[in-house]
């Protein structure tokens, strides 16, 4: 029986780091084009627009609540 390579333990993130590095690559796109419609387009357009109106707040007024379920 063979004995498994040797792999250093997952740090926390490098799952992301690889499917962020496969998405850029586009290794695993799809070959078929998939075009936004000129509306929707021009909706998602004007709501990015729509953001800028507002100020980015320098801290949150929420947090994240974390539960106990044992």
């Amino acid at each position: 029986m063979e004995e498994p390579e040797y792999a250093p333990p997952l740090q926390v993130g490098d799952a992301t780091q690889d499917l962020l590095t496969w998405q850029r690559s586009g290794v695993i796109a799809s070959q078929t084009p998939r075009p936004i419609p000129g509306a929707i387009a021009y909706r998602s357009y004007e709501r990015y627009l729509k953001s800028f109106e507002f100020p980015i707040p320098e801290h949150l007024n929420s947090s994240v609540k974390s539960s106990s379920s044992k």
